[in-house]
């Protein structure tokens, strides 16, 4: 027992100088991955605290050092190395298994690249498949930053086949490394070749005939060549052109002179319950990935296509509620990839969406018992924003500094206040509307709101443990503040205020929003 709170279970991986253990942290009651060294963990624990807020690695909880051996306990990633998952089965995966799960990778990495890091170890071993498909990157132990006035890590390590020919280089240290070894990564998985050295690449390049057995189109292939050129000038300079060639301008656009970032800031929290019912989704990238998870980053927007974030709370006295939010998430998530770009009214594919979710969850409960959940989001297209919700989840905006509140809690507490009835505490927590309820159409049941997108307008998207936890002027005192200083503002009252529920909140800055351009 460690720090009198963690419990070392079982070897889960071996790199050169660490050991990782599955553990238990029984002052939390959840299990978490610890790494054991005898040499210096502290500049990995130091990276994982810059990158706290990028999706798809293993987060840092705690580091500490007892009796010369060096502890960084991480959040415990569940699923199957890439590295034993094709060794195991004795095949390479296919490409239906890549182009679902690489996507957040390309999503992790550009965000660890903003940061002026990179991992310099990207290979099988250290990525994970989760059971949903996703790709998960670890072991930030050779990782450095790039930037300047920044530390530079001088542990590297070499996997013969993965590594760019400058790896051992100081002076060459940059993010065409990690795209480098991501390509040779892709070829290893796809082909079970490695690639070869550069001097004999130099020779006679066999890198063509050995990307014929991949199953990539042709566009893909040429995208994983142009990765993985000898000379660094050659090869993409970021992560995210690479990802525009070989996934397509749809899944991965570059970002043209009418495009804007909107920057969100996000957070779950469990709170005092046994388990985390909320679910949020941030424009089909981002899904919520744990217990406890908070993330923030930036969403490149174009006018023409549609973009989305919800939030799903299920409801707690029906039967598993949190596969009801998972479920009403994964349907928004699978809406938004095959609506994107369409020309289609917003108005009348929220209404069908709303319709389709409800027969969904009504379906669910046939499977598990009576199940509910509620749903707020926000989509926009062009310069205009789209509101829909039904139960008590929430949207606020605040516009030229004002709070509005652009949803109806479809509760009886509401219903009764309406007719200027007394309400009760249980009136609060009963639903009249929700996802799930037999003999009503979704988008019959939901309240719609539209409007104008201004320069500067936020948007909260939150569970009814904030909306109802925290009055009017807090929120608008935390809308306010930088969107990066928004959320642990927030968290802030929902301490001060004891709120026990399941909290979960998305805040969108329009701040760099410029109109549409005809």
């Amino acid at each position: 027992m460690l720090k009198g709170r963690y419990e070392l279970l079982d070897p889960i991986g071996q790199g050169g100088f660490a050991v990782t253990y599955r553990a238990v942290d029984h002052l939390v009651n959840r299990f978490v991955a610890i790494k054991v060294s005898t040499t210096s963990l502290q500049y990995e624990a130091q990276i994982l605290r810059t990158l706290e807020h990028v999706p798809y690695i293993s987060h840092i909880y705690d580091y500490f050092v007892i009796d010369g051996k060096e502890y960084l306990v991480m959040r415990l990633i569940e699923g199957t190395s890439l590295a034993r998952r094709t060794k195991a089965e004795g095949d390479p995966i296919t490409v239906g298994e890549l182009m679902r799960g690489l996507p957040s990778l390309v999503t992790a990495l550009d965000q660890i690249h903003r940061h002026n890091i990179i991992h310099r170890d990207i290979s099988p071993g250290n990525l994970m498949l989760s059971p949903d498909g996703a790709i998960y990157l670890l072991d930030f132990e050779s990782a450095t930053s790039i930037g300047p006035d920044m530390l530079s890590n001088r542990r590297v390590y070499t996997h013969k086949g993965f590594h760019a020919p400058e790896h051992l280089k100081s002076g060459l240290q940059s993010v065409e490394m990690d795209i480098y070894s991501l390509c040779a990564t892709i070829t290893y998985l796809l082909t079970g070749h490695g690639v070869p050295e550069p001097e004999d690449r130099r020779a006679a390049d066999p890198m063509p005939r050995i990307l014929l057995d991949s199953s990539l189109s042709k566009r893909q292939q040429n995208a994983v060549l142009k990765g993985l050129r000898t000379d660094i000038d050659g090869r993409y300079a970021d992560i995210l052109s690479f990802a525009h060639d070989f996934f397509g301008a749809e899944m991965f656009p570059v970002q043209t002179p009418d495009a804007y970032p909107v920057r969100y800031s996000a957070k779950t929290d469990i709170g005092n319950k046994p388990v985390n019912q909320d679910n949020f989704m941030i424009d089909g990238l981002i899904p919520y990935i744990d217990e406890d998870c908070e993330v923030s980053g930036e969403i490149i927007c174009d006018s023409s296509d549609m973009h989305i974030v919800a939030i799903s709370d299920g409801v707690s006295n029906s039967c598993y509620a949190e596969l009801a939010s998972k479920a009403v998430i994964q349907a928004v998530t699978h809406f938004i990839e095959q609506y994107r770009y369409s020309d289609n009214t917003p108005e009348n594919l929220l209404e069908e969406l709303l319709d389709q979710i409800n027969e969904k969850i009504i379906s669910l409960s046939k499977k598990i018992g009576n199940t509910a959940a509620t749903l707020a989001l926000v989509l926009w297209k062009d310069d205009r924003y789209y509101v829909a919700g039904i139960g008590d989840s929430a949207v606020y905006r605040v516009s030229k500094g004002k709070l509005e509140l652009l949803t109806v809690p479809h509760t009886k507490a509401a219903e009764k206040m309406k007719q200027g009835q007394p309400v009760t505490l249980p009136d609060l927590h009963t639903l009249t509307a929700y996802l799930g309820k037999k003999g009503s159409a979704g988008g019959q049941m939901a309240d719609y709101r539209s409007g104008k997108i201004l320069k500067g307008d936020k948007f909260l998207i939150c569970s009814d443990g904030i909306s109802t936890g925290l009055a009017s002027d807090e929120i608008k005192r935390v809308m306010e503040k930088k969107v990066e200083q928004s959320i642990p503002a927030l968290w802030k009252y929902v301490k001060k205020r004891k709120i026990k529920d399941n909290c979960s909140a998305v805040i969108l800055d329009f701040d760099n929003f410029h109109g549409v351009k005809f």
